[in-house]
């Protein structure tokens, strides 16, 4: 108490000390923001991203092809898709929904859903799903009708964690061809400096959407350099206040 006290005397006496107050608080906050910031783009780094690419062969995508994407560096997997857009039947409305196919290997590997042999199945992530129970007016979903090659079909519902307006139809893995040029491919992290674009363009595949994956990079190394800035004005606010209590000190003002 006793130091606290002549500490606050001499803050009174000193416009020194003031400084040196400021200079511990920015600091800190500081610091507390680059720790935060800093959790943040682990968590971005290390979370686990999907590609959709395809090639401008009239050919498609060739099992060779989907083997080289399968060995490439950091790929987790790679599957066949199509993209689809679906009409579902809720409550007599028409809702447009749109869908991607994908095999009951590809749901099991990318999502960890373990879907029914034979079972029409549509996976619905977390946004998807609520726009759904949104339309259905209830929060209890078993089934949901849809419309396939003008024939009126019934799905079962099922919510996955995946974020976003993802929907999931489980097909047979015998629907899909090699004509067919889309794959989803999954890299086990974000990759700041775009080297999982890079790869994927060096042997000859097009990202989907490739200036949304840019966005994000743009994003989390915009992040980066504002911890880095942090984490200077921090070092220079510490030196600073590390030099100015010596002179403080020097001249016995606390």
């Amino acid at each position: 108490m006793r130091l606290i006290r002549k500490f606050i005397i001499a803050r009174r006496r000193d416009d020194r000390v003031k400084f040196l107050v400021i200079f511990i608080a920015i600091a800190i906050i500081c610091l507390i923001l680059s720790v935060n910031e800093g959790v943040k783009i682990y968590r971005e780094i290390n979370k686990s991203i999907d590609y959709i690419v395809s090639t401008d062969s009239l050919e498609g995508v060739t099992k060779a092809q989907l083997d080289t994407l399968r060995k490439m560096d950091g790929a987790l997997y790679a599957g066949r898709i199509k993209n689809e857009e679906t009409e579902f039947i809720i409550q007599g409305d028409e809702v447009t929904f749109t869908f991607v196919q994908m095999s009951s290997e590809s749901a099991e590997k990318l999502y960890g859903i373990k879907v029914t042999e034979g079972k029409d199945e549509m996976l619905f992530g977390k946004k998807s799903y609520s726009k759904l129970i949104r339309y259905m007016g209830k929060s209890n979903i078993d089934t949901a009708e849809y419309i396939s090659e003008d024939k009126k079909c019934k799905a079962k519902v099922l919510q996955i964690s995946a974020n976003g307006d993802t929907i999931i139809h489980v097909v047979d893995e015998k629907s899909f061809s090699e004509e067919d040029n889309q794959i989803i491919v999954r890299f086990d992290n974000a990759d700041v400096s775009g080297n999982n674009i890079k790869t994927l363009e060096n042997n000859k595949f097009q990202v989907v959407d490739k200036n949304e994956y840019e966005r994000q990079q743009i994003k989390l190394q915009n992040s980066v350099l504002k911890v880095k800035y942090r984490l200077m004005i921090s070092a220079i606010s510490i030196m600073s206040g590390v030099l100015l209590y010596m002179n403080i000190r020097k001249y016995k003002k606390i």
